[in-house]
C-alpha cells in the first residue's frame, strides 16, 4: 500500500513539474509579445509562471467547452504538440540553465548575508519543507471535496466544463480549477495539493521580489517569511483550495499597480490589469480588491496636477478594459446560462435559475456566520480577536499568529517612505474595513495581509548605526513570534501524519 502511495505521490510530481515547465516556456513567450521588461530575472521568472499558468488554464477552460476534457487530448495537446510548437523556446531555457548552473553563485551569497538573514532563510526552507511534507495527505478540506475538486473530476467524466445545476459553486470562476483538472486527468489528485502549494511559495516570492525592490535583501527575505510562516498559509498549502493562488495573483497586480502610480507608467498599468483579470477568473472576491483600486485611483487624480489628469483618466479607461477582457470568459458563461454574471450572488438584481430569494437570504447569513459580531466594538476588538479566538474550528476559520498584531502598530512610527508601499499599506487597510464587513474568515484577507507584509519593510531595515542588539531588535522579536508560529505548524504536521 505504501509502495502505491509512493508511486501515486511521484507520478503527481512529474505531472505538477511538467506543468509548471510547460506555464515557464508558454509565459516567457507571453512575455515577449507583450514586450514587458523587468528589473531582475525573479521577476521575469514570476511574471512567466504567473502568464503560462493562466494561459494554460484558460485553454483547458476552452477545451472544455468543445468536449475536449479527454485523456487523449491532454496527452497529444500538452504532451506532444506544445513541447513542439515551443521547442526553441525549450533548447534557448536549457541552454541558460546550463550556463546560469555553473555560474550560480548561491552558497557565496548565502554566505555574505548578516547572520540573522541566515537564519530567516533557514526558517523559510523549514517552513517550506513542512508544508511540502504535508502536501501528501489525502483530501480533507472542506471545499475541496465540496466543488475544488469534485468539478475537475466532474469536467473529466461529462468531458465538458459545464456547470452542475445543484451545485452553485460550479458557476463560480474556476482558473485554479482547470489546473486541476489537468493534474487529475494525467495523474492524481495529490496534483493538486502540489499545485496549491506552489502557489503559496510564489506569493513569498512575489512579497521578497517587491520588498527588494525598495529596500535590502535582509528585509526583504524577512517580510516574505512574515507571510509564509502563517498558520494559515501553511494550513492552505496542503489543502487544494484556490485561496493562495487568488493571493499570487492579487499581489502581483496590487504591486506592479502601486509601483505603477508612482509615475503613471503605461507598461505596469497594463501588466497589473492583466494581472487582475487573472485574479477576476479564480474568485469573485477579487471584486472587491477592484473596488478599492477605483479608490486609489481616484485618491492618485486628487493628488495629480490637472495638466496630467486626462493621461491618468485614459490609463484608468485602459487598466479597466483590459481587466474586463481578460476575466470575461467566466462572467460570459453565467450571462449566457443563468443572466447573472456573478450567479448566485446579486440574486435581488440579475436573478437565475435554481436559485431564490430565501435561500439567497440564507447564503448571506451563512457566509456572514464567521467573525465575532458587525457592532462598532467588535471592529475595535477585531485584531485582537484574530488572534486570541483564532484557530481552524474557531469564528474566523484559521489561524494568522501574532506577528501581525504585534508589528503592525509599529508602522506608526515606522512608516513606509516610498510611494509604492504607501499605495500597497491604503490597499490593506481598505481591504481589512471591506472584510471586517462581509465575510470574516480570515483567508479571505490573505491579500492584504500580503500587501502589509511588503510594507513591513521598513521595520526589518537595520539602521547602520547603534548597537547590534538595538539595530536588529524587531528582527529578533520577529524571529521569536515566528518560532512560535512554527510550534503551529508542527502541531498540524502530528495531526495530519502525512
Amino acid at each position: 500500500m505504501a509502495f502505491r502511495n509512493l508511486l501515486h505521490i511521484l507520478l503527481a510530481g512529474i505531472c505538477v513539474s511538467f506543468l509548471l515547465f510547460l506555464s515557464q516556456i508558454t509565459g516567457r513567450r507571453l512575455i515577449q509579445l507583450g514586450k514587458f521588461s523587468f528589473q531582475s530575472k525573479l521577476e521575469r521568472f514570476i511574471i512567466s509562471q504567473a502568464f503560462g499558468l493562466a494561459a494554460l488554464a484558460y485553454s483547458i477552460f476552452i477545451l472544455g467547452l468543445i468536449g475536449g476534457i479527454q485523456h487523449i487530448i491532454f496527452i497529444t495537446l500538452y504532451i506532444i504538440v506544445l513541447p513542439l510548437v515551443f521547442l526553441s523556446d525549450i533548447k534557448t531555457i536549457c541552454s541558460k540553465i546550463k550556463y546560469e548552473s555553473l555560474h550560480f553563485k548561491l552558497f557565496s551569497w548565502i554566505k555574505n548575508i548578516p547572520l540573522l538573514s541566515k537564519v530567516a532563510l533557514i526558517l523559510l526552507v523549514t517552513f517550506v519543507a513542512i508544508n511540502f511534507i504535508n502536501t501528501l495527505t489525502p483530501p480533507i478540506g472542506r471545499d475541496a471535496m465540496t466543488y475544488h475538486l469534485k468539478m475537475p473530476q466532474y469536467y473529466i467524466q461529462t468531458r465538458y466544463v459545464q456547470p452542475e445545476p445543484p451545485t452553485i459553486h460550479s458557476y463560480f470562476p474556476a482558473l485554479v480549477e482547470m489546473l486541476y483538472t489537468f493534474g487529475l486527468i494525467l495523474s492524481n489528485d495529490y496534483s493538486s495539493h502540489l499545485i496549491h502549494f506552489y502557489f503559496g511559495i510564489l506569493a513569498a516570492l512575489t512579497i521578497f521580489m517587491f520588498a527588494r525592490r525598495i529596500s535590502n535583501i535582509g528585509a526583504a527575505l524577512f517580510c516574505a517569511l512574515t507571510f509564509y510562516s502563517m498558520p494559515l498559509v501553511s494550513q492552505l498549502s496542503s489543502w487544494a483550495y484556490v485561496d493562495l493562488a487568488l493571493c499570487f495573483f492579487t499581489l502581483l497586480a496590487i504591486g506592479f499597480f502601486s509601483f505603477a502610480l508612482e509615475d503613471i507608467n503605461p507598461k505596469l498599468i497594463k501588466l497589473s490589469a492583466i494581472l487582475f483579470g487573472i485574479a477576476l477568473g479564480i474568485k469573485y472576491l477579487t471584486l472587491i480588491s477592484l473596488y478599492i483600486i477605483i479608490i486609489i485611483f481616484l485618491i492618485r487624480w486628487i493628488k495629480t496636477p490637472s495638466l496630467k489628469r486626462p493621461f491618468l483618466l485614459r490609463q484608468s479607461m485602459y487598466f479597466f478594459t483590459i481587466c474586463a477582457v481578460v476575466a470575461l470568459p467566466y462572467y460570459v458563461r453565467n450571462i449566457l446560462i443563468t443572466g447573472n454574471p456573478v450567479y448566485p450572488f446579486f440574486y435581488s438584481i440579475f436573478g437565475g435559475p435554481h436559485w431564490d430569494t430565501q435561500r439567497a437570504i440564507l447564503y448571506n447569513i451563512f457566509l456572514r456566520v464567521y467573525g465575532m459580531g458587525y457592532s462598532i466594538i467588535d471592529y475595535l476588538l477585531l485584531p485582537w480577536r484574530m488572534v486570541v479566538y483564532a484557530g481552524l474550528d474557531g469564528p474566523f476559520d484559521g489561524e494568522i499568529g501574532a506577528l501581525y498584531l504585534t508589528l503592525t502598530p509599529l508602522l506608526i512610527w515606522f512608516r513606509p517612505k516610498h510611494k509604492s508601499a504607501k499605495y500597497m499599506l491604503m490597499y490593506s487597510i481598505l481591504s481589512f474595513f471591506a472584510w471586517a464587513n462581509t465575510s470574516q474568515q480570515v483567508r479571505f484577507l490573505l491579500p492584504a495581509l500580503g500587501a502589509l507584509s511588503i510594507c513591513l519593510y521598513t521595520l526589518f531595515e537595520c539602521p547602520l548605526k547603534g548597537k547590534i542588539i538595538n539595530r536588529c531588535s524587531i528582527r529578533l522579536i520577529a524571529i521569536g513570534l515566528i518560532l512560535y508560529n512554527l510550534s503551529f505548524v508542527i502541531l498540524q504536521f502530528q495531526k495530519y501524519q502525512p
